[in-house]
C-alpha cells in the first residue's frame, strides 16, 4: 500500500487515534482522495505497511528500515506511521522477536526525536486553497520569462516580442476562464519546469561567449548564476503548487517525464537555430558512420536510464554501494542532494563553462549541465517534501557541484586534450 491520508476528527482506526482515511484498494482510495481534497482541517499523511513486512528481515537491515521511516517523516510530510511488527528475527540475530520489536520501535522513536519531531501526535496543517488570482499573476510572470527566453534564443525584434506578450496575456485570460484553477496551476508549473532550465543554460552560454578567459572562480560564478536563475523558476513552481492539496500529496505534479525531456529537445533545437554555420541540407546529405550510430545508441541508453531513475522505479537501478553513499550523505548533510546533480549535471556544467571560456565548445557537457538544472527545479515540484529540505538539498548540491566540478576541470587539464576545433577528446596517457 502506498502513502494515503488520514483525518484526525472522524472514525476510529486505532484506539486513541481516530483517523478516517487510508483505504488500500483503488476505488476507495480515489473516493477518499476526492473527499480529502474538499476538507479544510484535520488531515495528515500516513504511511501504511502491508503483510510483506514480515519478509523484510531477510531483505533489509534494521537500521535501513528505521532510516526509511525517518525519511518518510522528514522529507515526505508523513505524520502517521502504521508499523506491522516483525514475526521473525533477522539472520544472525539471537534476540527474541519481542526484543526485536521493542528495539525497532525504540529506534524509530529515537530517530524521529533526533530529527526534531515529537511522537504521539501531530499539529494540523494550515488550509491554503488555490485561487485564480494568485495563479493568474504567477502566469504573467512566467509569460514574461518566456518572452525573455525567446528574445535571447532567437534575437527577435522588440516589436515581435511585444506582439507575443500581448497574445500570451490574451491566451492566459482565456485559459483562466475555461480551465479549472488546479489544472491551470499544473500546466503553468510544467511550463516553469521547462522555461527556466533552458533560460539558465542559454544565459550562461551567452555570458561565456561574451566574456572569454578561463579561471576557476569565473567558472564557479557563472555556474552559480545558472543555479540562481533556475531557483527563480523553482520559486514559481512552489508558489503555483503551494497548498494542502500538494503538501499531503492528495494530488501530485503531473508531467514529470515531459519536464525531464522537453528542455533537452528544445535546447538542441535552439542550439541549431543559433548556429549560423549549420545547414539542414548538409545534415541530410551527410552519411552516417558506425561511430555516430554507436554514440547515438549510448545517448539513447543514457536517456532511458535517466528517465527510469527519475521515476518511482528508480531505486531498482541503485546499487548497494550507492545506497550506502546516500545513507551517509543523508546523515552528514541532513538533506542529501540528488545524485545526478552532484556527480553528473553540475560538474559537467562547470566543465562546459570552463571550456566555453577557452573558446572550446562540447555539446555533451552543456547537455549534461542542462540535466542538472532540470533536476534542480524538479526537486521543488514535489511539495510533499518540506520547502526547507528542498532548499537545503539545492544548497548542498550547489557547493558540492562546484568542488567536484573543479576536480573534473583539473582532471581534464591534466589528462585530456582536444583537437584544434575542440570537438574530439583524447586521453593524454
Amino acid at each position: 500500500a502506498g502513502p494515503d491520508y488520514a483525518r484526525s476528527d472522524q472514525g476510529l482506526v486505532a484506539p486513541g487515534l481516530g483517523f478516517e482515511f487510508g483505504a488500500p484498494d483503488a476505488s476507495r482510495r480515489l473516493s477518499n482522495t476526492r473527499h480529502a481534497a474538499r476538507l479544510t482541517s484535520g488531515l495528515a499523511r500516513r504511511l501504511p505497511v502491508g503483510p510483506q513486512l514480515a519478509k523484510l528481515p531477510r531483505l533489509m537491515t534494521l537500521s535501513a528500515l528505521v532510516a526509511r521511516w525517518g525519511l518518510a517523516v522528514k522529507e515526505r510530510n508523513v505524520r502517521l506511521l502504521y508499523l506491522q511488527l516483525f514475526s521473525q528475527t533477522f539472520n544472525g540475530d539471537n534476540s527474541s522477536v519481542y526484543d526485536l520489536n521493542l528495539r525497532y520501535v525504540g529506534q524509530i522513536t529515537g530517530r524521529l526525536k533526533a530529527d526534531g519531531f515529537v511522537p504521539n501526535g501531530f499539529s494540523d496543517w494550515p488550509y491554503i486553497k488555490l485561487n485564480k488570482v494568485r495563479v493568474f499573476i504567477l502566469g504573467l510572470g512566467l509569460l514574461a520569462a518566456l518572452i525573455m527566453l525567446l528574445g535571447q534564443a532567437f534575437s527577435w525584434s522588440d516589436r515581435i516580442l511585444w506582439y507575443l506578450l500581448a497574445g500570451g496575456v490574451a491566451a492566459e485570460f482565456l485559459l483562466s476562464w475555461l480551465v479549472p484553477v488546479l489544472s491551470l496551476a499544473l500546466l503553468l508549473a510544467l511550463a516553469a519546469s521547462i522555461i527556466f532550465p533552458l533560460w539558465a543554460i542559454l544565459g550562461i552560454q551567452e555570458k561565456v561567449e561574451n566574456n572569454p578567459g578561463p579561471n576557476y572562480l569565473k567558472t564557479a560564478q557563472y555556474f552559480s548564476y545558472a543555479v540562481l536563475l533556475d531557483l527563480a523558476g523553482a520559486a514559481f513552481v512552489a508558489a503555483l503548487l503551494y497548498g494542502q492539496y500538494f503538501w499531503l500529496k492528495i494530488g501530485a505534479f503531473q508531467g514529470t517525464k515531459l519536464a525531464l525531456v522537453i528542455p533537452l529537445l528544445l535546447w538542441f533545437c535552439f542550439s541549431l537555430a543559433r548556429d549560423k554555420n549549420y545547414r539542414w541540407e548538409k545534415f541530410r546529405e551527410q552519411p552516417v558512420s558506425y561511430k555516430q550510430l554507436f554514440l547515438l545508441s549510448l545517448v539513447a541508453a543514457g536517456l532511458v536510464i535517466y528517465l527510469w531513475r527519475s521515476g518511482n522505479n528508480g531505486n531498482m537501478l541503485v546499487t548497494a554501494g550507492e545506497e550506502r553513499m546516500r545513507a551517509w550523505l543523508d546523515q552528514t548533510l541532513i538533506a542529501r542532494p540528488r545524485t545526478k546533480e552532484i556527480f553528473f549535471g553540475h560538474p559537467l556544467l562547470m566543465l562546459g563553462i570552463y571550456l566555453g571560456l577557452k573558446k572550446k565548445q562540447n555539446i555533451l557537457f552543456w547537455l549534461g549541465g542542462l540535466i542538472g538544472q532540470i533536476s534542480l527545479i524538479n526537486t521543488f515540484s514535489h511539495l510533499h517534501t518540506p520547502l526547507a529540505i528542498s532548499l537545503l538539498r539545492t544548497f548542498n548540491g550547489w557547493w558540492l557541484g562546484i568542488i567536484i566540478g573543479w576536480i573534473l576541470i583539473w582532471f581534464y587539464q591534466k589528462y585530456i586534450r582536444t583537437d584544434t576545433k575542440g570537438e574530439q577528446l583524447c586521453l593524454k596517457f
